[in-house]
């Protein structure tokens, strides 16, 4: 019996061009072969009291793993045994802004979450059956990464500064909680300090920590800086990532390993879909969809990212649109395919 290849989905090439046109329900399998995608399976039947803005998961310095899924009003956390626990783990009812979404983080035992409307929540696992709130006075933020032994804020709103886009500010080192005036002496004194950017490059709109060649990438609507632990005085050197764009879409980044896709090593970007599937995506997807829309997750199994956003031919409405298509990168054979889905969030569970 004889093998036909088939040739790599490319639909940003030419009709006549070597390549593949549609790709769809598929998952690359080898260089020259697809496969069929799995299909979705329910966890639970729980219902979450509105659309899921907001899903991470986070394994305790005993091993249970806690999932936690955000709503505008809610933050529900389900537990990992054997007939998962479901319950309202909020601290009070939350306010969430329309566009805007839940960011989790975990701390050491400690797993943080915003919502930028409300003072960032924590939760203690193992210990903690509610979230609690951090002081009012401290810092509100878009974004939120643990850095080394800091919590790194992104898009910052406080009482004396007000709203500030472009501005990354990090805690005192080991007290995630404690954001002091910048310079003064407990700042000083626990490394606490901020950085405004000027230029160009927007507003911030992701941190994504432990990569290779730095700390954390700090990611803008149009660039990418890289944050490098230091020490004092300067605590963080920043630097320019050179040749990256940045993204307006920040539930799409996946960190993998060292890198994050879109793949950026903390030294340079590296386009994976020029001249193969950006134009493509370009014009299937709903530009008027909420950037937080667009929301992206690792396969381990199959060692792909999947990206879901809500297209232009779609009419999931929930009560904004979200996901019904899935966008899939196999990273170890740098190939593409895509296929339905109806989705408001996907995460991956450890």
């Amino acid at each position: 019996m004889s093998i036909i290849p088939v040739a790599e989905w490319l639909p940003d090439q030419p009709d006549l061009a070597n390549g593949t046109s549609v790709a769809i329900g598929v998952i690359p399998r080898t260089q020259t072969s697809y496969g069929p995608i799995g299909s979705l399976k329910p966890y639970t039947t729980y219902q979450l009291a509105g659309p899921c803005l907001g899903m991470f998961s986070a394994k305790s310095p005993t091993g249970n793993v806690n999932v936690f899924m955000g709503t505008a009003h809610q933050i529900t956390l389900m537990t990992s045994a054997s007939a998962p626990v479901i319950l309202d783990a909020s601290s009070g009812v939350y306010d969430t802004v329309e566009g805007e979404g839940w960011v989790f983080v975990q701390f050491k035992a400690l797993v943080l979450a915003t919502n930028f409307r409300s003072p960032i929540q924590t939760f203690t696992m193992d210990v903690s059956t509610r979230f609690g709130a951090f002081d009012s006075g401290t810092p509100r933020a878009r974004y939120m990464a643990a850095v080394k032994n800091f919590l790194v804020l992104g898009y910052t709103s406080d009482p004396i500064g007000g709203m500030s886009p472009f501005r990354i500010w990090w805690s005192g080192n080991g007290f995630p909680a404690f954001f002091p005036v910048p310079g003064s002496a407990g700042a000083q004194q626990t490394q606490s300090d901020y950085n405004d950017t000027v230029g160009t490059m927007g507003e911030v709109t992701g941190l994504v920590s432990g990569l290779a060649g730095c700390d954390c990438a700090v990611f803008f609507a149009h660039g990418i800086q890289r944050m490098i632990y230091a020490g004092p005085p300067d605590v963080f050197n920043i630097y320019p990532a050179a040749n990256s764009p940045g993204t307006i879409f920040p539930n799409s980044l996946v960190p993998v390993g060292e890198s994050v896709y879109y793949i950026f090593d903390c030294n340079s970007s590296t386009p994976i879909g020029t001249n193969k599937v950006d134009r493509w995506f370009l014009s299937v997807l709903l530009h008027s969809a909420a950037p937080r829309t667009v929301v992206g997750t690792q396969d381990v199994v199959n060692k792909a990212i999947i990206w879901a956003f809500p297209s232009i031919s779609g009419t999931a409405v929930f009560p904004t649109r979200y996901a019904d298509t899935q966008i899939i990168y196999r990273y170890d054979l740098q190939r593409f395919s895509y296929a339905p889905l109806t989705a408001q969030f996907i995460a991956k569970i450890l």
